[in-house]
């Protein structure tokens, strides 16, 4: 009995362990205010990010805003000082094969106020 409930503890704290992810190659649209809000083409080639996520612990390196985990696939990025505002999300697809990210920002400046939507590739798992 004490063998099966030290087995289920270990596969717990193996499940509830963060996954972390390699990604890159981010390509989509994005809009600025600056840009009176037409969409075109962005993205952020040459560029990787890390991503931990598990609903215990959560980050996005490189990256400076609050983290928090939905599960271990789903971040979501949030940051705010007085009316300047940014909301991300990171999302690893059903397959490990992509990468799904959201961007929102408002109150900085015409130039950074607008939203970005990319996909990208999962390149490998840390």
């Amino acid at each position: 009995m004490k063998l099966s409930f030290a087995l289920f503890l270990l596969l717990l704290s193996i499940h509830a362990q963060a996954e972390c992810w390699v990604v890159g190659n981010l390509q989509g649209m994005g809009t600025s205010k600056s840009d009176n809000y037409l969409y075109s083409k962005d993205g952020m080639t040459g560029q990787t990010f890390k991503i931990q996520a598990s609903k215990e612990h959560s980050s996005v390196e490189p990256g400076d805003l609050d983290y928090f985990g939905i599960n271990q696939k789903s971040v979501i990025g949030v940051y705010t000082d007085g009316s300047s505002r940014t909301v991300e999300t990171w999302n690893i697809t059903y397959d490990n094969k992509n990468v799904l990210y959201t961007q929102m920002r408002t109150g900085f400046n015409d130039m950074f106020d607008g939203s970005k939507s990319f996909v990208g590739t999962v390149i490998s798992k840390c």
